[in-house]
């Protein structure tokens, strides 16, 4: 998925709109919609009484079967991190990411990436049958119970 959204720059005009970003991989096709807080297109319900400022909420279907810890959610940069903390601040800082999440894979210095599996990060997953998907305007988000 990560390579999909990226070749696609033009999609950044879509966060915060109901308009979904399509994706299409050779092991994943569907759509996704991104909501930001704290832009002037923001619905005011959105992340009323929330401390996260940002949702991302993907649906589709994956073309072949993959093992859970094969899907991974995360930050991926394309290049070096600039003025980076004290290294012995930054490496303190990934021990205790690990130690919340230890399934979390830490990339290298020159490509730099925090990843864990989409299971363990996921504030809610459901799973339906084709045809009987949820919508992923604004307000079923916050309809989420789980």
């Amino acid at each position: 998925m990560q390579s999909a959204l990226a070749e696609e720059p033009a999609q950044v005009d879509r966060v915060n709109s109901s308009l979904p970003i399509p994706i299409n991989t050779g092991v994943f096709e569907g759509c996704a919609i991104f909501w930001a807080a704290g832009l002037a297109s923001t619905p005011d319900h959105m992340f009323h009484g929330q401390r996260r400022k940002t949702s991302l909420v993907v649906q589709g279907k994956f073309k072949q079967a993959l093992p859970f810890n094969a899907v991974l959610s995360g930050q991926s940069f394309s290049g070096p991190l600039q003025h980076l903390p004290a290294s012995w601040l930054t490496s303190t800082i990934l021990k205790l990411v690990h130690h919340i999440n230890p399934a979390m894979v830490v990339g290298t210095v020159s490509s730099p990436s925090l990843l864990a599996p989409l299971v363990s990060m996921a504030q809610c997953i459901t799973v339906s049958q084709p045809g009987a998907e949820p919508s992923l305007t604004a307000s079923q988000l916050r309809t989420c119970a789980c």
